[in-house]
C-alpha cells in the first residue's frame, strides 16, 4: 500500500504484473521495478522475438523413436 501511495495505483499494478511474469513477487522486487521504471516498459519486450518453426529438417517425429 505504501508503494501505491508513492508511485500511484497504475504503476503499482504494472509492477505487480511484471513481478508475476518474472516470478519475483516480493516487496523488494516490486520496489526495484518501480524505482528503475521497469513498470513502464511493455511485457512484450520480455518475450522472445523468434519463435522456433514446427517443422525443421533436424526435428524428429514420434515415428523415429519406435
Amino acid at each position: 500500500m505504501k508503494l501505491g501511495l508513492g508511485y500511484g495505483h497504475d504503476r503499482l499494478e504494472n509492477a505487480r504484473r511484471r513481478a508475476l511474469y518474472a516470478d519475483t513477487c516480493s516487496y523488494r522486487s516490486i520496489e526495484s521495478i518501480l524505482k528503475n521504471n521497469l513498470d513502464q516498459q511493455s511485457l512484450s519486450e520480455l518475450e522472445p522475438d523468434e519463435v522456433l518453426p514446427d517443422d525443421h529438417e533436424n526435428l524428429r517425429g514420434s515415428d523415429y523413436y519406435q
